[in-house]
């Protein structure tokens, strides 16, 4: 007998550098796959416990961009929470 792990691949969120993402999956990716988030980012695939994450990089945060795409693909309204604005140099 054996036992099935059901991974929803809508939930799946790539975390980089204590930010998680959305991306676009058709299938769980290999490690070392190249991934690109729905904001344009890339990284390569990796797995963890999300005790090992946390552990590593605290609370997450989500990406206020790959929440942009997501939003607008399904026809929804922007997010109500004001998105961190980029300090000119």
């Amino acid at each position: 007998m054996s036992a099935l792990i059901y991974i929803d691949l809508e939930h799946v969120h790539p975390v980089i550098d204590g930010v998680w993402h959305q991306i676009d999956l058709l299938r769980m990716p290999l490690p070392g796959q190249a991934l690109t988030m729905l904001c344009g980012r890339a990284a390569a695939a990796e797995y963890a416990t999300k005790d090992e994450v946390r552990q590593c990089n605290g609370s997450l945060r989500m990406c206020p961009d790959c929440d942009a795409v997501y939003r607008v693909r399904r026809g929804w309204l922007p997010s109500p929470r004001p998105r961190p604005q980029r300090h000119p140099r």
